[in-house]
């Protein structure tokens, strides 16, 4: 039996261009942009998704398209109702408390090994953000100041040194409910959150983890507590809304 030719000193892996990382595929492309849309709101809570019309603005056909969704739902971004299709995900009050409660776990977490982790650098960047915040929100320039604070707590979860445990925060991250369709919600939390993140700022500077993850959940806390009391609100506006449209029909 002949055997193949092989050569007697293969090259190192990094030599070896059949392991180089392909272009991004038409379905990542498209992931990634429904998941931006609904991370930020443009895609509201239950919002109908069609699989032509989305093929149709992207200009790819639907295989990509349906593999992006199959995604999306295992990332909890979606679901599939029977004889529905898929819609953005809606999380109802109860959800959301459980949601929070996972946050407050994860991200206290977070918050101890940064203080453990912190370096001074790591410290002026948290500070001059800080510093930001209280400018953005005196200046009522809202959604700046939620771009601004989400890049705070990406600092500071990023110096947990703990890649896995910032991926697990990104993704319950990206199934809150989103300030942006709580406007009510971000202006308190623009005009609440100064002295509460000084003290956060404090426990960091001292080391001092427990105080720290301490704080932290709290405020976790306090964000879960203002959207579910906003969504219940919206709940009912919607029900009575509901109710006058079927009793005007019925007279």
């Amino acid at each position: 039996m002949t055997r193949p030719n092989l050569p007697s000193d293969p090259a190192p892996l990094a030599e070896r261009s059949s392991w180089a990382l392909p272009y991004a595929t038409k379905a990542e492309l498209v992931y990634q942009h429904l998941r931006d849309m609904i991370v930020s709101g443009a895609l509201l809570p239950g919002e109908r998704l069609y699989l032509d019309e989305i093929a149709q603005r992207l200009g790819v056909s639907t295989n990509p398209v349906r593999e992006a969704l199959r995604r999306l739902e295992s990332d909890g971004l979606i679901s599939n109702r029977p004889h529905a299709g898929a819609i953005v995900a809606v999380l109802n009050v109860e959800k959301v408390e459980v949601h929070f409660m996972i946050r407050g776990v994860l991200e206290g977490l977070a918050v101890r090994l940064a203080a453990m982790n912190l370096t001074p650098t790591d410290l002026d960047r948290l500070v001059v953000l800080d510093r930001q915040l209280d400018q953005l929100a005196a200046a009522s320039d809202l959604n700046a100041w939620d771009e601004c604070n989400l890049s705070f707590y990406k600092l500071l979860f990023d110096c947990s040194r703990s890649p896995d445990l910032v991926a697990l925060i990104d993704l319950q991250r990206d199934r809150s409910p989103r300030y942006r369709n709580f406007p009510d919600v971000l202006k308190q939390r623009a005009e609440e959150t100064g002295e509460s993140r000084r003290q956060l700022l404090a426990a960091l500077r001292a080391g001092d983890a427990d105080t720290a993850e301490r704080l932290h959940r709290a405020n976790v806390n306090r964000v879960g507590q203002l959207l579910c009391a906003a969504m219940g609100k919206a709940a009912t506006r919607h029900e009575a809304g509901e109710a006058s449209l079927f009793n005007g029909r019925r007279g």
